[in-house]
């Protein structure tokens, strides 16, 4: 009987043992989604869920770290201001549908004309904001804002079928000429 109750007990042991394993591994692929969703939980709190851009506090904690690095190094940066013009008119004519889509339009324009180091930032409803570095001088100014113009000068069908052609005004100022922070660049 002592072989037979050593069996019976080490077939028990052993079955809470593949019982702690197993809850083990549920535990940590329960862990592992969490982490994975808190993740992207900071990735949507950072990022405007229409156009793709930085939300404007994400933006601007992004600003004062490209601001100090650009100061360390003594090159400059070039902060864009974006308006769309004639945003209202678009959402009060056709729909916030409508200004959604062109808002989407132009995140996703702008994104693909800046380069990796580039950020946008969306600072309100048709309002963003571009930081540039490393940069030459106001050239790059010039062919940045050219390309985003450009990109949107092909009119956009909405999906109600109406063509919109949106238009972009841009205001630019430099570090460390026009000042020496976001806040002061953004005025």
């Amino acid at each position: 009987t002592t072989v037979r109750d050593f069996r019976a007990k080490s077939a028990i042991a052993l079955g809470n043992l593949a019982m702690n394993v197993s809850s083990i591994g549920v535990l940590g692929g329960i862990v592992a989604s969490f982490r994975r969703s808190v993740e992207q939980e900071r990735v949507f709190a950072r990022r405007d869920g229409i156009t793709g851009a930085l939300t404007r506090q994400a933006f601007e904690q992004q600003a004062k770290s490209m601001i100090e690095a650009a100061s360390e190094q003594g090159r400059p940066l070039l902060l864009a201001y974006l308006d769309l013009d004639g945003f209202k008119i678009v959402n009060d004519r056709h729909g916030h549908e409508a200004g959604d889509q062109v808002l989407k339009r132009f995140g996703n324009e702008a994104r693909a004309v800046l380069r990796r180091e580039d950020c946008v930032g969306r600072m309100g409803g048709d309002e963003f904001a571009v930081l540039l570095a490393p940069v030459r001088g106001a050239s790059d100014a010039v062919g940045v804002a050219g390309k985003i113009i450009a990109s949107m000068q092909t009119a956009l069908l909405l999906d109600s079928g109406v063509r919109l052609q949106p238009s972009v005004s841009i205001g630019v100022a430099m570090f460390p000429q026009h000042g020496a922070d976001a806040p002061a660049l953004l005025e």
